[in-house]
Formats: structure tokens, C-alpha cells, sequence
């Protein structure tokens, strides 16, 4: 998305909705946000949620409440060179900065179904893009307190809106602490399986473009994780592995592992390594030059 479609996306041409645009950035995304937030930030556009001694240890990996005025210098950097990267989770809201930074501060960790206490990073636009849809509707008021609206990031880089529940119940929040249930858990858990995923889309993409062109994103993911699921049983688990098995899986078909020539590979006890090395044998097999090479 450019630098002019997000501006009609967070300030509307011919609306003016309530409220005020802030960004919680994610100094952690990218080495350059540090020093693009003290050269053109100031202390009343631009504060580090995290202080003391954890500031002092990894401020230059910390979140930042920032102001974003439409026509800021600042404003206009994060959102041409950070956008699809996750540098920073915008939103809206009516309250003073102060106020939005104390609640932005409420919970820096979490409290996982184990007990464990981790860093939570709500912030990270891509982490929250999964944590939503899991939370119920107490949940989500206690997240969003006095957001209004905010926007994630989706695996493709896209900007997904939310808007904050109705008025209703809260959860009772441990002091400095979100609590993630099972599920919530399962939902995050599997976040890194679905980046992936669209790792490999975009692969095939790049390297496949006149059969990718006309199938819809959504169609396409949902194959890549089919076709995961038909490597699983052999094995074949790391990327590198999956995006060969999905190569060949354009070329040979979809069930190319059912052919006796293939399966009698997947499945030999006389071939060393795992499922890996055994798709890497079929690929050599038919080709002596892949795009690894």
C-alpha cells in the first residue's frame, strides 16, 4: 500500500472522523527506526513505552507511541519504507497522548496457559493480526481500552481494519499482565506455520508466473497448506523441502507422491535422511538445474 493510499485510508477525503492517529512502532522491526524517530520525533510527538532499566538495556529494540500527522516528515518515512515490513501498528483514538501511553503500557508481558511469563508484543502488527479474532469481546475491550480503531498487518502486508467492541465487561487483568488462554495460545502458535505458508506463495509466484497469475491469493494459500499437509507424512517439513514438493507439485500434479516411481522413493528404506533429502533425490532426479542451483 503507498504513501497515498494509506493517507486516504487513516485520514478519509470528504470525512472526518473523530479522534486523533497515533502508531505504536516497533523499533525491533528495522536498525534505521531508531534514529528516524530521535532525529524527527519529539517529546510531544514521540515517547518509548518501556522505561528504567529495560529503556536503558534495549531501547533501541523497544516500542514507541508516535503521533502521526498526515503532512510530518516522520509520518510520511514510516509509512513509504515501513510499509508490509510491520514497523508500526496504527490507530485511532479520542484520548490525550498521556492517557493512550499509560494504556499502551498496561501489559508489557503476558501470562501463558503454562504460567510462564513472556514478553508480550501486542504491538507487533502481524502478532496482533492473529491474536484478535481468538479474543472474546471482554478481551478484546480490555486490549483495545480507549482505541478506537486500529490496523494489522496480514501475512500478504495488507492493512486489515478493527474496530473497538461495543461498551461491555472487561477481564480483570493481572497487574502487568495479559492472560492467554489455551486457545488464544493455539492461534499464535500456529502464526509462524501460516507466514510460511505465504513465504512459499510468494516463492511460487516470483517463480511461476503464468501459472500464478490468475489465481486469487486466498485460492492459492489454501493450496500451498493442502499440499503441505500431503508432505507432512514423508517428512518433508522444512521450507526449502516444501517449496520443491510444491514445484513439483505444478508440474506433476497435486498427487504426484501417489505415483509408484515417487512414492517408491518418499518411502525407501534404502535412502538416507528424512523427508528432505528424499523429495531433494526426486527433484535431482528430473532435473539437473533447479532455481536453487
Amino acid at each position: 500500500m503507498n504513501l497515498t493510499e494509506q493517507r486516504e485510508l487513516f485520514w478519509p477525503s470528504g470525512d472526518t472522523p473523530s479522534g486523533v492517529m497515533f502508531a505504536v512502532v516497533d523499533a525491533a522491526r528495522d536498525p534505521k527506526i531508531p534514529d528516524y524517530l530521535t532525529a524527527l520525533g519529539t517529546a510531544d510527538t514521540c515517547q518509548c513505552l518501556w522505561q528504567g532499566d529495560l529503556f536503558l538495556r534495549a531501547g533501541d529494540t523497544a516500542p514507541y507511541l508516535v503521533r502521526l500527522d498526515r503532512d510530518a516528515t516522520l509520518t510520511r518515512i514510516l509509512m513509504i519504507e515501513g510499509a508490509g515490513k510491520g514497523w508500526m501498528l496504527p490507530l485511532r483514538t479520542e484520548v490525550p497522548f498521556e492517557t493512550l501511553r499509560s494504556h499502551c503500557r498496561r501489559f508489557p508481558d503476558a501470562q501463558l496457559p503454562d504460567g510462564r511469563i513472556v514478553l508480550f508484543r501486542w504491538y507487533d502488527s502481524r502478532v496482533l493480526h492473529d491474536l484478535l479474532p481468538a479474543l472474546d469481546p471482554e478481551e478484546c475491550r480490555s486490549l483495545f481500552g480507549p482505541i478506537t480503531t486500529l490496523w494489522t498487518e496480514n501475512p500478504a502486508g495488507d492493512l486489515v481494519a478493527y474496530q473497538a467492541p461495543p461498551p461491555g465487561s472487561t477481564i480483570a487483568l493481572p497487574p502487568g499482565l495479559f492472560p492467554i488462554r489455551p486457545t488464544v495460545m493455539d492461534a499464535m502458535t500456529h502464526r509462524e506455520q501460516r507466514t510460511m505458508d505465504q513465504r512459499i506463495a510468494t516463492f511460487l509466484q516470483k517463480e511461476l508466473p503464468e501459472k500464478t497469475r490468475s489465481i486469487e491469493p486466498p485460492r492459492l494459500l489454501a493450496w500451498v497448506g493442502r499440499m503441505r499437509g500431503r508432505a507432512a507424512p514423508y517428512g518433508v517439513i522444512s521450507e526449502r523441502g516444501l517449496m520443491k514438493w510444491m514445484l513439483l507439485g505444478v508440474f506433476l500434479g497435486q498427487d504426484f507422491d501417489e505415483q509408484p516411481v515417487f512414492r517408491s522413493v518418499l518411502e525407501s528404506p534404502d535412502i538416507q535422511g528424512m523427508g528432505d533429502e528424499r523429495i531433494e533425490t526426486i527433484f535431482r532426479a528430473i532435473t539437473a538445474r533447479t532455481v536453487w542451483d
